[in-house]
C-alpha cells in the first residue's frame, strides 16, 4: 500500500498547519534580530523574545514527533532514509555529550538551540512536505519573497551606512546587551558595515549568497533577476564581510560551471576570463597595499596599523588555531555551548572563527564526522532535485558557497540563514520520488 492512501484528509490538515507555522517563522526570521531586540527590551522579558522563534520550532518538531508515533508505519520509512538518520544520530551524540556535563548551564542550552535548530527545520519541512507534496509553481512564490526580503533588507543597509545617525538603532533597545547599534571597521567610525535587522554584517553577509544563488537561475523573470542579483551584489559590499564576499565569488563560479558545464573551462573565453580575473585580483591585492580605501576594504587594515594583517585577519587565525588545540586536547568534545557564538553567555568565550572547528570542539571529531557527512548528503540530494528543480539548484549553489564561508564564520549559527537554507532544503529534498532519496544518499 502506497503511504499516502495511509494519510487520513485530517492528517493533512494537520501536516499543513505544521509546514504553515513553519514557513510563518521562515518569513519572520529576517527581521528577527530587529523586532526580538525592540519588542525585549521594550515589553520584555528580553531572554524570551529572542529565543521565541527557537520554541515555536521546538513545539513544532515535537507535534511531528507525536504525529509519526502514532503513525508507525509512515515514520518508519521516513526515520530509515540514510539523511534523517544521520541527523537523528548527529543530534542524539550532540546531546549525549552536552548532557555528560558536570551540570547544566546557560550556555550549553543556548548551544543545544544554536546546534539544533536548523536540524529540526529541515526534519519539519522534509517531513510534512515528503507526504503533501508542493507545486512548481510555489517555489516561483519563495523567490519572489526572497526578491522583496532582498530588496528591502539591502535598502536599509545603504541607509544604514550612509545618512543613519550612528545611534539610531538604540531607541529600539540596542546596545551593550543586546546588538551593537553601529558595526565599523578596524575602529574607523567613517567605515560603517551593514547588517539591516540581523545581528551581524556578517550574518548579513552570508545571507545574500541565498538571493545571489536565486538570481543566479530562471526562477524569475529577467529584468527581477537582474534587480536581485545587484542587490545582493550590493549587500555583500556594504556589509564589509570579505568570507561572505569569497563565498559570493564561488556562488557565481559555480553556477556558470552548472549552466556551461566542464567543458567550458576548455574554451578560449574561459581561459581569457580566468586570466583577466588573475590580472584584476593582483591590481586589487598591489592597490590594496597602497591606497587606504582600498586596504580597509580587502585587508581590514589602516595605514596606521604595522602590518596588513594586523587586527581581525591574524585574529581569525589565532583564534582557529586555539580552537584547533582543543579539539586535540578533548577529541570527544566538551557539549554544545562551550563554544562558538552561544559561548558569549559564559564567563570564558571560545570562538574559533570557524564553523567546522567548532563543530569539533563542542560533538567532538566523531559528531564532526556525523555533521559532514550530514551536509553532504543534503547537497548530494539537492544536487540530483537540482536537474528538475530550480529551487533545489538555487540552495545547492548557495550552500557551496555557505560552507566555503563556514571555514572564517560560524555560519549556521546565525538563525536567519540556518532555518531559511535548511528549511527551504528540506521542501526542495521532498521532490525527490520515494525511492530515489534512499538511492542519492
Amino acid at each position: 500500500m502506497a503511504i499516502q492512501q495511509l494519510i487520513t484528509r485530517r492528517d493533512r490538515t494537520f501536516l499543513d498547519i505544521i509546514r504553515g507555522c513553519a514557513l510563518g517563522v521562515l518569513l519572520l526570521t529576517p527581521f528577527y534580530g530587529f523586532w526580538s531586540t525592540w519588542l525585549g527590551s521594550s515589553i520584555g522579558p528580553l531572554w524570551l523574545w529572542k529565543s521565541l522563534l527557537d520554541i515555536v520550532v521546538a513545539l513544532l518538531g515535537l507535534a511531528l514527533i507525536a504525529w509519526l508515533v502514532i503513525h508507525r508505519t509512515i515514520s518508519r520509512v521516513l526515520v530509515h532514509q540514510p539523511i534523517v538518520l544521520t541527523m537523528i544520530t548527529f543530534a542524539a551524540l550532540a546531546l549525549i555529550v552536552t548532557e555528560v556535563m558536570p551540570q547544566p548551564t546557560t550556555e550549553m542550552t543556548v548551544g543545544l538551540a544554536f546546534g539544533l535548530r536548523h536540524i529540526c527545520m529541515f526534519c519539519i519541512m522534509f517531513g510534512t512536505s515528503w507526504f503533501l507534496g508542493s507545486g512548481h509553481e510555489w517555489r516561483r512564490k519563495v523567490a519572489r519573497v526572497i526578491l522583496w526580503v532582498t530588496v528591502v533588507l539591502v535598502t536599509l543597509g545603504i541607509i544604514q551606512v550612509t545618512v543613519a545617525p550612528a545611534d539610531v538603532l538604540t531607541q529600539f533597545g540596542y546596545g551593550p546587551d543586546t546588538i551593537a547599534p553601529v558595526s565599523i571597521i578596524d575602529d574607523n567610525s567613517a567605515a560603517r558595515r551593514a547588517f539591516a535587522t540581523m545581528r551581524g554584517p556578517n550574518d548579513f553577509g552570508a545571507f545574500m549568497l541565498v538571493p545571489l544563488a536565486v538570481a543566479c537561475v530562471s526562477l524569475l523573470s529577467r529584468r527581477q533577476r537582474i534587480v536581485l542579483a545587484l542587490f545582493a551584489a550590493v549587500g555583500l559590499f556594504i556589509s564589509g564581510s570579505r568570507s561572505a564576499m569569497i563565498g559570493g565569488i564561488v556562488v557565481v563560479i559555480m553556477a556558470v560551471l552548472l549552466q556551461h558545464g566542464m567543458q567550458l573551462l576548455r574554451s578560449r573565453r574561459a581561459i581569457g576570463m580566468t586570466l583577466a580575473g588573475v590580472i584584476a585580483a593582483g591590481v586589487m591585492l598591489a592597490g590594496a597595499m597602497t591606497i587606504p580605501t582600498l586596504r580597509l576594504i580587502v585587508f581590514h587594515s589602516s595605514p596606521t596599523d604595522s602590518h596588513l594583517t594586523e587586527g581581525s585577519t591574524d585574529q581569525h587565525w589565532q583564534r582557529t588555531m586555539i580552537g584547533i588545540e582543543n579539539v586535540i586536547h578533548q577529541p570527544l568534545g566538551c557539549g554544545l555551548g562551550c563554544a562558538g557564538p552561544a559561548s558569549f553567555y559564559s564567563d570564558s568565550p571560545s570562538i574559533s572563527e570557524n564553523y567546522y572547528v567548532q563543530i569539533a570542539e563542542e560533538a567532538g571529531v566523531i559528531g564532526l564526522v556525523l555533521w559532514v557527512t550530514m551536509t553532504v548528503l543534503v547537497m548530494k540530494a539537492l544536487y540530483w532535485v537540482s536537474r528538475c528543480d530550480e529551487l533545489a539548484r538555487s540552495l545547492y549553489l548557495a550552500g557551496i558557497g555557505i560552507a566555503v564561508v563556514g571555514f572564517w564564520l560560524h555560519v549556521w549559527g546565525d538563525i536567519t540563514l540556518s532555518l531559511v537554507w535548511w528549511g527551504l532544503a528540506g521542501i526542495a529534498m521532498a521532490e525527490l520520488p520515494k525511492l530515489e532519496v534512499a538511492k542519492v544518499a
